[in-house]
C-alpha cells in the first residue's frame, strides 16, 4: 500500500486536510482546525494555506519592465513631452525605480537600528548573486535584477521590542510616502528645475511602492515564506511573545540564511561554525550545518551533526521533524553503496516518522520517496509523489519532486520515462545537484 496518509495511533486525534486530504496527529502540521460541529478535526494544512508558489524570475522581470515602460508611455500621451522625450523618461524610471526601492529599505534599516534593533542583512534585487559588502554598518547582498528586497531584523526581546519592531516596518512605506509627499509641496520649485514628467514618475512610482507594501499578502522569495509590510503590521500587535522571539532569532540567521538560499554551501558551513562557538547547541544553526554537509557531499558529518538532537525531547516539534529528515537522507547516502546496510532501515524508519508529523511538507515527502525507492517501495513513491501541491510549490520543491519521480522509474527499469522526466529540470539546477544525481545512479 502507498504512504499517502501516514499511520497514526488510534489513542491520538487524527486531524485532516479539507483541501488536500493529507492526515496527521501533529497540530502544528495544520493553520486551523475546527474542533465542533460536522466538520471537527478537519482544517487547512500548513501547505494549503501558503500562496502559490514563488513566481518565475523570469515573469517578474517581464512585470518589472512593463513597470518601466508604461507610465511613461502614459504620461507622454496624456500629457506630452516636455524637455525630456519618451525613451528619456524611460531611462530615467529604470533608474528611479530601484533607487525608491533602497530608500524604502534604508527606510525600515535605518528606524532599526535608531530603535536599537539589528539590522543582520539586506538583500536588494532578485536573480545571480552579484555582491556582498556592508554600506553603513549593514551587511547588503546585491543582485541582478531590481525586483524588491528584503530587510532582515534580529535581536534579544527586551522593553517594547513588539513597538519597535512595528515602527520600524512601518517605516518603510512611510518613507515612500514622505518621499510622495515632498515632491508635491515643492512642486513648483522642482518644475523649474527639472521636466514636471519626472516630478510626476517620482510621486507615482513612490505612491505604488506605498501600496503595494502595505497591501496585506505573503509571497515567496527564494524558497522562503515572506509577508508584506501591510501583513506584519497587522499581525505583530496580536502575535504572541513565543512567535516574535522566534522571528527575531531567524532574523538574527538572516545572512547565514542568505548565503545558503544563493548555495554558498561552503560559505555558509564556515558561518554556522562560527556562530555555533557562541551558540553551542542552537538547532537551527545545527540543522543548517547538516545541509551544507549534505550539499557538500560529506555525508558522514551530516548525519553526526544533527545525530545528538535525534532523541532531544525539548525541540519543538518543526525542529525535531526537520532534524529527522537531514539525519534521514545523510545516513541512506552516506553508506549508498554498501549492500543491503542496516543503515537503511534506520533511515527509513527516521523519513516515515518525518513523514507522518508533516505529510503536507514537500521536502519530507519527497525524502519519504527516495527512501521508499531504495527500499524496493518505488511504485509507492511514485503514487507518493501524485500529491496535488506539488504544482503550485517553489522551484526548489518541484525540481527535489522531479528527482525523486526519476529515481523510482530508473529502478523500476523504465528507463526512458526516468531520463525524460529529468530532462525537464534545468541545467542549472542539474549542475547544482550533479554529486547527488551521480549517487542515485541517474547521470554517469
Amino acid at each position: 500500500m502507498p504512504d499517502e496518509l501516514p499511520s497514526v495511533s488510534a489513542a491520538q486525534e487524527v486531524y485532516r486536510c479539507k483541501i488536500c486530504g493529507i492526515e496527521s496527529s501533529e497540530v502544528t502540521c495544520f493553520a486551523a482546525i475546527s474542533q465542533e460541529g460536522p466538520y471537527r478535526l478537519q482544517g487547512t494544512c500548513i501547505t494549503c494555506n501558503q500562496p502559490y508558489g514563488e513566481q518565475k524570475v523570469w515573469r517578474r522581470v517581464v512585470a518589472w519592465l512593463v513597470l518601466i515602460v508604461f507610465p511613461p508611455a502614459y504620461l507622454t500621451m496624456t500629457r506630452g513631452t516636455q524637455q525630456i522625450g519618451f525613451l528619456g523618461l524611460v531611462v530615467i524610471a529604470a533608474f528611479m525605480e530601484p533607487l525608491i526601492m533602497v530608500m524604502h529599505e534604508f527606510g525600515h534599516a535605518l528606524t532599526a537600528k535608531s530603535l536599537g534593533l539589528k539590522v543582520t542583512v539586506m538583500t536588494l534585487g532578485g536573480g545571480r548573486f552579484l555582491w556582498a559588502g556592508d554600506v553603513f554598518g549593514m551587511p547588503i547582498r546585491l543582485y541582478a535584477w531590481p525586483l524588491g528586497g528584503l530587510t532582515h531584523l534580529g535581536g534579544q526581546l527586551a522593553r517594547f521590542t513588539r513597538t519597535r519592531v512595528w515602527l520600524t516596518i512601518l517605516m518603510g512605506p512611510a518613507t515612500n510616502i514622505g518621499l510622495a509627499f515632498g515632491a508635491i509641496v515643492l512642486w513648483r520649485p522642482l518644475a523649474q528645475l527639472i521636466d514636471s514628467n519626472v516630478t510626476v514618475l517620482w510621486i507615482a512610482y513612490n505612491a505604488l511602492m506605498a501600496a503595494g507594501n502595505l497591501w496585506p499578502n505573503r509571497f515567496f522569495r527564494s524558497g522562503r515564506l515572506y509577508q508584506t509590510d501591510g501583513m506584519q503590521l497587522l499581525q505583530i500587535p496580536f502575535q504572541k511573545t513565543a512567535a516574535l522571539t522566534e522571528a527575531l532569532r531567524l532574523g538574527s540567521l538572516g545572512p547565514i540564511l542568505a548565503t545558503y538560499n544563493d548555495g554558498e554551501y561552503q560559505t555558509t558551513k564556515d558561518l554556522c561554525t562560527e556562530e555555533l562557538q557562541s551558540s553551542s547547541g542552537d538547532p537551527w544553526l545545527v540543522i543548517l550545518l547538516s545541509a551544507c554537509h549534505t550539499h557538500l557531499g560529506d555525508y558522514d558529518s551530516a548525519y553526526k551533526t544533527v545525530e545528538p538532537l535525534l532523541d532531544a525531547t525539548s525541540l519543538a516539534p518543526t525542529l525535531h521533524t526537520a532534524v529527522q529528515n537531514n539525519a534521514a537522507i545523510a545516513l541512506w547516502l552516506r553508506d549508498i553503496n554498501q549492500v543491503h546496510p542496516e543503515s537503511l532501515s534506520r533511515a527509513v524508519a527516521l523519513s516515515e516518522m518525518a513523514y507522518a508529523k508533516y505529510p503536507c511538507v514537500l521536502a519530507y515527502r519527497s525524502t519519504r520517496a527516495l527512501l521508499l525507492t531504495a527500499a524496493d517501495r518505488a511504485q509507492d513513491a511514485l503514487d507518493l509523489l501524485k500529491y496535488m501541491n506539488y504544482d503550485r510549490s517553489t522551484p526548489e520543491n518541484r525540481s527535489h519532486k522531479t528527482i525523486a519521480q526519476a529515481f523510482a522509474l530508473h529502478r523500476l527499469g523504465r528507463t526512458a520515462e526516468s531520463d525524460h522526466v529529468l530532462s525537464t529540470v534545468s541545467k542549472r539546477k542539474k549542475r547544482s545537484q550533479m554529486q547527488f544525481l551521480r549517487k542515485l545512479g541517474l547521470v554517469q
